[in-house]
């Protein structure tokens, strides 16, 4: 471009600002309109884990609107990233979030941790009122922390193991309990230890009446086998599974002292504790076999 030429733009604008300017009452000129808030984030150089695949993906753009990944690919073939906010990641590596399928949420600030700890949904074991409150607030984006999945209270037999459990004696029980949970708003129920038979069938079959779905222990008095033909639909823990294992006249059989356990049984029981890490302690659940 020529000298003349740029002077003459350089006029030309000179000349509109001052135009506008004594044409302009005061307050009167239009304040500039705020930036457009990102639709979504583009991760630029990043590493991806696939968990399809022991490799990673190097080098990849990552697209992110909304609540959809809508592009992972090379750049060379990467869409248009006007409206993104660009987030170079060279040298990170993003993978799936992580789920805590067993977690008993004690403390709101456990929230933020397990989010910085990559895990973006929890399954909360024992519910209250609280947790549907946490869980209303993350999903409006006022609270921060992962998806939360809530069990409501623990349903439980006569003699119950845990204060705060609904006692379930009846099919009126039952229905009653499940009526409730369902009404609160719960995402499942949880049976426990010391329900009779006839009151687990009850659970499950007035859960399933109501779209619910049910997990929890292996009721002492139901076992496996009486579990598996009530159609409940989780069993926690493994407990369950190794009483029913046995050989029938085991001294194992109904035993559950870690003493008498096998050393097999014993290497599991250890390698489930083997998952707990140290540095994300603060979010280790203070009732571990719940």
């Amino acid at each position: 471009m020529s000298l003349a030429r740029r002077l003459l733009l350089v006029v030309v604008g000179l000349w509109a600002f001052v135009a506008g300017a004594s044409c302009s009452r005061p307050g009167s000129a239009h304040p500039p309109s705020a930036p457009q808030a990102p639709t979504g984030f583009a991760f630029l150089h990043v590493d991806v884990v696939t968990m399809s695949s022991p490799m990673l993906l190097t080098d990849q753009v990552v697209v992110v609107r909304g609540d959809r990944i809508s592009f992972i690919g090379p750049a060379s073939e990467m869409p248009n990233l006007e409206s993104l906010q660009i987030v170079n990641a060279r040298g990170k590596v993003l993978m799936p979030g992580l789920a805590d399928m067993h977690a008993h949420l004690q403390r709101e600030e456990d929230l933020a941790v397990y989010l910085a700890r990559g895990v973006t949904l929890v399954r909360n074991m024992w519910g209250t009122p609280i947790h549907l409150d946490w869980r209303a607030r993350v999903e409006d984006g006022t609270l921060v922390g992962p998806h939360v999945v809530t069990a409501g209270p623990i349903l439980d037999g006569e003699d119950v193991v845990h204060d705060g459990s609904f006692v379930v004696r009846s099919p009126a029980d039952a229905a009653r309990a499940i009526a409730v949970q369902k009404a609160l708003g719960y995402d499942f129920v949880k049976v426990y230890s010391r329900l009779s038979p006839a009151a687990h069938a009850h659970i499950v079959e007035s859960a399933h009446e109501s779209g619910l779905r049910v997990a929890g222990h292996v009721p002492r008095s139901v076992g496996l086998d009486g579990v598996f033909a009530a159609k409940q639909d989780v069993v926690e823990h493994f407990g369950g599974f190794v009483d029913a294992l046995q050989k029938e006249g085991s001294d194992l059989r109904g035993r559950f002292d870690r003493a008498s356990m096998s050393k097999k049984i014993d290497h599991v029981s250890g390698a489930s504790r083997a998952s707990y890490s140290p540095v994300a302690f603060s979010t280790r659940p203070r009732f571990e076999h719940c």
